[in-house]
């Protein structure tokens, strides 16, 4: 999360940690819903650390930004890591601003990530995956194909479910320290 709050066109890191606490349906749509547990401005995990040892946790969801790694590999070492799905889509949205591409073309792409990871067939979703990563590649984009590909192992590769939706429902997480 930016927020404005110095000169730098993009902000301040702001770093929130959330503990999905259910999920309920409300006109057909699901919700889920989520607690705070931890709270950071700036690049500080060392608050946030700090934060999170007071929680049990045995899965864990994030944007997939690399700071995280080391500290949930420290703070919960045997904890289950995957990657938050509504982020993948936007920060490639990100990056491809970063490279530059126009902003419609940064529409599509990143709402095609979306269609792909929406998929409700998983192997055809995982095809199709594939097929989007490598065109980056193609057209050397090597930073995006990297982000692509690291989500794709930690979605596809570590513990895949039979679908799309069965990988959301089975990464909620724990309610009062409980899975």
């Amino acid at each position: 999360t930016k927020v404005n709050a110095n000169a730098s066109e993009r902000g301040i890191d702001i770093h929130l940690a959330l503990a999905p606490t259910g999920t309920e349906l409300v006109n057909g749509r699901r919700y889920n819903n989520k607690q705070l547990i931890g709270l950071s401005v700036a690049d500080n995990t060392k608050s946030i650390k700090q934060q999170l040892k007071t929680v049990n946790c045995k899965n864990i969801i994030t944007d997939g930004d690399h700071q995280y790694k080391k500290l949930l590999e420290n703070v919960y070492p045997n904890a289950n890591h995957k990657r938050c799905l509504w982020h993948i889509p936007h920060t490639l949205k990100h990056l491809l601003y970063l490279e530059k591409l126009p902003v419609e073309e940064r529409g599509v792409l990143s709402s095609y990530a979306s269609y792909i990871l929406k998929e409700k067939d998983f192997m055809k979703a995982q095809h199709l995956y594939i097929d989007f990563m490598y065109w980056f590649k193609s057209v050397n984009m090597i930073s995006i194909y990297n982000y692509l590909y690291n989500a794709y192992n930690n979605i596809f590769i570590n513990n895949p479910p039979t679908d799309i939706y069965q990988y959301v429902d089975r990464i909620q997480c724990w309610k009062n320290g409980k899975e």
